[in-house]
Parts: structure tokens; C-alpha cells; sequence
């Protein structure tokens, strides 16, 4: 749906511009017509996104699961995987699909999903910059947190290793007091 709004701008904004340019030079910024389709759009496609994440939010507040909240520079997948293999040999588990670990990714699964009788609901949270875990907490509460591995990813996006340990371990600090952590020790930053 984005794309098609994108393309309409797009064409309006041809249009527009065709009735005071040569056609010759519109084909020529075209590549231009369309980065000013996509400001224009901007603002929409925010209150949309905002709606979806708000709407996932409002589906999985009241939600009893236990939620399992996994965060690390890598790792988040596969201990994913391994979690839902183990649990779901006896309880009803949901687990986010492939790497969907943004809020908009982890909406999806949440507006796309049934979790009536769902006993575990796991998620991945990613994180590229400061705050990111941290807006995902705000979204999305969990029961349990895991934190996999710290390592020197994205570091170009957090601007300092320090950056990324205080990220990967505000999981653990956003946690309430009644709740779970469970860290890997053999991981020194984690320690």
C-alpha cells in the first residue's frame, strides 16, 4: 500500500509538473519528483505506522501469556528457535516469524496472530541505536528478558561499544521487579 501511495504522489506530482516543464526535463528529475513524493508522504506514513503499532499494542496489553522479551548483538533467532522448541512440547507458544524484531515487525506478527490460549508469546527486540529497546518496552512488556550475546554490531549506528552494552542491557534494566532475567555470564560485557 505504501508503494501505491508513493506511485500516485509520484504521478500527481508528474502531472503538476508537466504543465510547466518540458516534458524532456521532467524524465530527467524524475528521479527527484519521486524523493518529493516520498516527503510529502511522510507525515501519513507515520500516523499509519503509528496506528498499526498502537493497535498491536492495544491487543497484546490485556494478552495473560507469559512474554519472553530476547535482545544481543546475535544470537536472537536461533535462542528464539531453541526456546519455542522446548516450550512448545507442552504449552501453546508463539514466536515472532523470521527477524521481526522492530516495532513495526513485531506488530505485524502481533495484529496478524491469534494468541487466544497462547500460553508463551516470544519476541526478538532489535536494536540499532540507543533507545530502540527501550520504545520496544514501551510497546510491548515482557515476563522474561534474555539478553544472548553483546558484541561490536551496529556499532557505526550506536556510535561507541559502551552504547551498545547500556542498550542490550536496558532489557534488563526496563524490567519490573516481579519479572525474570536470564543472561549469558560467559559473555564478559554481560557479566
Amino acid at each position: 500500500k505504501r508503494i501505491v501511495r508513493l506511485f500516485l504522489t509520484t504521478s500527481f506530482l508528474t502531472i503538476i509538473f508537466s504543465l510547466f516543464i518540458n516534458p524532456f526535463i521532467i524524465d530527467l528529475i524524475l528521479p527527484l519528483v519521486i524523493i518529493l513524493a516520498d516527503f510529502i508522504n511522510k507525515p501519513l506514513e507515520k500516523l499509519i505506522n503509528k496506528s498499526y503499532i498502537e493497535k498491536a499494542k492495544n491487543k497484546i496489553t490485556n494478552n495473560s501469556s507469559i512474554k519472553i522479551a530476547i535482545t544481543g548483538s546475535y544470537g536472537k533467532t536461533s535462542v528464539k528457535n531453541y526456546i519455542y522448541d522446548v516450550l512448545s512440547s507442552k504449552y501453546i507458544v508463539k514466536r515472532t516469524p523470521r527477524s521481526y524484531n522492530t516495532p513495526l515487525g513485531i506488530s505485524r506478527f502481533i495484529n496478524e496472530e491469534n494468541f487466544d490460549y497462547t500460553d508463551f508469546i516470544i519476541y526478538e527486540f532489535g536494536a540499532r541505536r540507543s533507545n530502540d529497546i527501550k520504545e520496544l518496552n514501551t510497546y510491548y512488556k515482557y515476563d522474561i528478558a534474555i539478553v544472548t550475546e553483546i558484541g561490536k554490531m551496529h556499532i557505526d549506528t550506536f556510535g561507541s561499544f559502551e552504547a551498545i552494552v547500556k542498550e542490550k542491557m536496558s532489557l534488563v534494566d526496563l524490567l519490573e521487579d516481579d519479572k525474570i532475567a536470564i543472561l549469558n555470564y560467559e559473555n564478559k560485557y554481560i557479566r
